[in-house]
């Protein structure tokens, strides 16, 4: 996507784990490939040229609340922190199709 101050890259995740009847979470498994996307469009946003996004899409019925799910992967959490202080935005949005 593009804007009149530089562009911007989204990068879309899949929260498909129920960890109750109203919150989901990501990942459900070990993620080295989530981690290092994560990673490297933190890298990309503290260069200057690129806005970063990454969007928790929620694809469960009833659920309106995303949060981490470290248990399944102890390091996706410093992946996170690393790319918000690098100036990367994390949004969810709640998305099922019947």
């Amino acid at each position: 996507m593009r804007d009149n101050r530089s562009d911007l890259l989204v990068e879309l995740k899949s929260a498909v784990l129920r960890l109750n009847d109203y919150i989901a979470g990501y990942p459900d498994a070990p993620t080295k490939r989530g981690r290092e996307q994560i990673i490297l469009l933190g890298d990309l946003v503290s260069k200057g040229i690129y806005k970063g996004l990454v969007v928790f899409i929620i694809g469960l019925p009833q659920v309106k609340v995303f949060q981490l799910y470290c248990e399944a992967d102890k390091l996706i959490e410093s992946a996170v922190k690393y790319a918000v202080k690098r100036g990367v935005v994390f949004r969810s949005i709640s998305l099922y199709l019947d």
